[in-house]
């Protein structure tokens, strides 16, 4: 007897996947279409993606910022790329007064002498 009833069940589940055209990614989206479409789902959804877009585009624009740091360029020219520094500390050098750039975030060093870089150092 329970040998009929397996047969029946596994027919009766043939049957439907066949009328369906049941395909395993169909099954588990309609078990899961109720869940992800909820508005909460959705807005968490949207703002996750929202996130990951806008994510990188900070972070490349820094690095071609950086990227852009040279040898040459004046006090003015280094503020407008990267902005000010985290901190500023005037050394004397060879004979030469310096002044010594520093911006944690970016992983840069910068020494200027007369209002010049002389030298870009990663941190």
């Amino acid at each position: 007897m329970r040998r009929v009833v397996l047969l029946l069940l596994v027919a009766a589940a043939l049957y439907w996947a066949v009328r369906e055209h049941a395909t395993v990614t169909g099954v588990i989206d309609r078990i899961t279409r109720p869940l992800f479409g909820s508005k909460a789902a959705v807005q968490e959804s949207e703002h996750n993606r929202i996130v990951d877009d806008a994510a990188p585009a900070v972070i490349d624009d820094q690095d071609v910022r950086v990227g852009m740091l040279k040898e040459g360029q004046t006090a003015a020219e280094v503020r407008q790329l990267i902005g000010s520094p985290a901190s500023v500390d005037p050394f004397v050098e060879e004979g030469k007064r310096r002044v010594r750039w520093t911006y944690p975030k970016l992983r840069r060093e910068l020494v200027l002498e007369d209002n010049r870089v002389v030298s870009v150092a990663i941190q």
